[in-house]
Protein backbone atom coordinates (compact mmCIF):
# COMPACT_ATOMS: atom_id res chain seq x y z
CA UNK A 1 0.00 0.00 0.00
CA UNK A 2 1.61 3.44 -1.16
CA UNK A 3 2.63 5.41 1.59
CA UNK A 4 0.01 8.92 2.71
CA UNK A 5 0.82 12.25 3.68
CA UNK A 6 -2.22 12.18 5.90
CA UNK A 7 -1.97 15.97 5.88
CA UNK A 8 -2.44 16.93 2.11
CA UNK A 9 -4.23 13.36 1.70
CA UNK A 10 -1.45 12.07 -1.09
CA UNK A 11 0.69 9.41 -1.46
CA UNK A 12 4.35 10.37 -0.97
CA UNK A 13 5.07 9.70 -4.84
CA UNK A 14 1.94 11.78 -6.24
CA UNK A 15 3.48 14.41 -3.24
CA UNK A 16 7.34 13.90 -4.62
CA UNK A 17 6.23 14.23 -8.07
CA UNK A 18 4.77 17.69 -7.63
CA UNK A 19 7.63 19.27 -5.21
CA UNK A 20 10.68 17.82 -7.90
CA UNK A 21 8.90 19.76 -10.44
CA UNK A 22 8.49 22.78 -8.30
CA UNK A 23 11.77 22.80 -7.24
CA UNK A 24 12.89 22.40 -10.54
CA UNK A 25 10.89 25.55 -11.26
CA UNK A 26 9.05 24.36 -14.17
CA UNK A 27 5.45 24.52 -14.76
CA UNK A 28 3.52 21.44 -15.76
CA UNK A 29 3.57 22.25 -19.65
CA UNK A 30 7.29 22.73 -19.25
CA UNK A 31 7.88 19.57 -18.01
CA UNK A 32 5.71 18.03 -20.63
CA UNK A 33 7.83 19.55 -23.28
CA UNK A 34 11.03 18.32 -21.76
CA UNK A 35 9.65 15.15 -21.30
CA UNK A 36 8.38 14.96 -25.07
CA UNK A 37 11.89 15.83 -26.00
CA UNK A 38 13.71 12.97 -24.22
CA UNK A 39 11.17 10.20 -25.24
CA UNK A 40 9.90 11.38 -28.52
CA UNK A 41 6.09 13.10 -28.38
CA UNK A 42 4.44 9.49 -28.68
CA UNK A 43 5.83 8.95 -25.66
CA UNK A 44 5.83 11.86 -23.78
CA UNK A 45 3.59 12.43 -21.18
CA UNK A 46 0.88 15.83 -21.70
CA UNK A 47 -0.14 18.30 -19.32
CA UNK A 48 -2.75 16.66 -17.91
CA UNK A 49 -0.98 12.99 -17.54
CA UNK A 50 1.94 14.81 -15.35
CA UNK A 51 -0.94 16.12 -13.31
CA UNK A 52 -2.54 13.26 -12.38
CA UNK A 53 0.28 11.77 -11.27
CA UNK A 54 1.05 14.60 -8.99
CA UNK A 55 -2.53 14.57 -7.78
CA UNK A 56 -2.52 10.68 -6.87
CA UNK A 57 -5.00 9.79 -10.00
CA UNK A 58 -2.21 8.14 -11.51
CA UNK A 59 -0.61 5.54 -8.41
CA UNK A 60 3.03 4.69 -8.12
CA UNK A 61 2.07 1.02 -9.18
CA UNK A 62 0.26 2.12 -12.41
CA UNK A 63 2.79 4.51 -13.27
CA UNK A 64 5.20 4.33 -16.53
CA UNK A 65 8.67 3.80 -15.95
CA UNK A 66 9.54 5.59 -18.80
CA UNK A 67 7.80 8.51 -17.94
CA UNK A 68 8.97 8.34 -14.16
CA UNK A 69 12.29 8.02 -15.59
CA UNK A 70 12.58 11.15 -17.67
CA UNK A 71 10.73 13.28 -14.99
CA UNK A 72 13.55 12.63 -12.63
CA UNK A 73 16.02 13.28 -14.75
CA UNK A 74 14.44 16.82 -16.08
CA UNK A 75 13.51 17.74 -12.55
CA UNK A 76 16.87 16.75 -11.64
CA UNK A 77 16.46 14.05 -9.14
CA UNK A 78 16.89 9.96 -8.85
CA UNK A 79 14.29 7.79 -10.03
CA UNK A 80 14.36 6.33 -6.19
CA UNK A 81 13.82 9.45 -5.04
CA UNK A 82 10.32 9.88 -7.54
CA UNK A 83 9.59 5.72 -7.11
CA UNK A 84 11.00 3.61 -5.30
CA UNK A 85 9.01 0.71 -7.09
CA UNK A 86 10.25 2.11 -10.16
CA UNK A 87 13.47 2.45 -9.06
CA UNK A 88 13.31 -1.40 -9.53
CA UNK A 89 12.86 -1.01 -13.25
CA UNK A 90 14.87 1.52 -14.33
CA UNK A 91 17.93 0.59 -15.28
CA UNK A 92 17.47 -1.01 -18.61
CA UNK A 93 15.17 2.15 -19.66
CA UNK A 94 17.69 4.49 -18.25
CA UNK A 95 20.24 2.78 -20.99
CA UNK A 96 17.28 3.34 -22.97
CA UNK A 97 17.07 6.75 -22.54
CA UNK A 98 21.02 7.70 -22.73
CA UNK A 99 21.05 5.27 -26.17
CA UNK A 100 17.70 7.70 -27.79
CA UNK A 101 19.81 10.88 -26.82
CA UNK A 102 22.55 10.18 -28.06
CA UNK A 103 20.86 8.98 -31.58
CA UNK A 104 19.11 12.41 -31.17
CA UNK A 105 22.62 14.17 -30.98
CA UNK A 106 23.86 12.71 -33.54
CA UNK A 107 20.93 13.53 -35.51
CA UNK A 108 21.70 17.45 -35.17
CA UNK A 109 24.82 17.01 -35.59
CA UNK A 110 24.12 15.17 -39.06
CA UNK A 111 21.60 17.61 -39.86
CA UNK A 112 23.63 20.58 -39.22
CA UNK A 113 27.18 18.87 -40.80
CA UNK A 114 24.75 18.66 -43.93
CA UNK A 115 23.77 22.43 -43.41
CA UNK A 116 27.48 23.51 -43.70
CA UNK A 117 28.18 21.78 -46.60
CA UNK A 118 25.35 23.05 -48.51
CA UNK A 119 26.59 26.09 -47.45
Amino acid sequence: MPKTDTIQGLSLFARRMREARENAGLRLDEASVDARRILGAEWGPSRETIRRYESGMISEDRADPLVVTALAEIYGVSVAYLSPTVFEQTAEIEKLLRRQRRRSEAEVRRAQEDADGKG
